[in-house]
């Protein structure tokens, strides 16, 4: 007898956050809220997936009036990613 294993992965998951965002008809950002709603089930794991994205430059994450927002990265921010040195945030108020 065999089992299937039905257990999505981190990296599954990041596909289908990239997806989502790919198939979406904003202007470039989806609040987090909207995005979490159509993933499997698992806290952490969403979590973790959403930070290896940004952690690779892949998405863009900010936050707005208590709301956080994810779009994907544009050209300039994959490319800053991948420039050598350290990554510092820039903060406007």
């Amino acid at each position: 007898m065999t089992t299937e294993s039905t257990t999505e992965t981190t990296t599954d998951t990041e596909r289908r956050i990239l997806a989502i965002l790919a198939e979406a008809t904003t202007d470039g950002f989806m609040p987090w809220a909207g995005i979490r709603d159509q993933l499997p089930a698992g806290f952490w794991r969403r979590i973790n997936a959403l930070d290896a994205l940004h952690q690779s430059g892949a998405v863009e994450v900010f936050r707005s009036r208590g709301r956080t927002y994810v779009g994907l990265a544009d050209a300039f921010t994959r490319a800053a990613y991948r420039a050598p040195g350290p990554r510092r945030a820039l903060v406007l108020s």
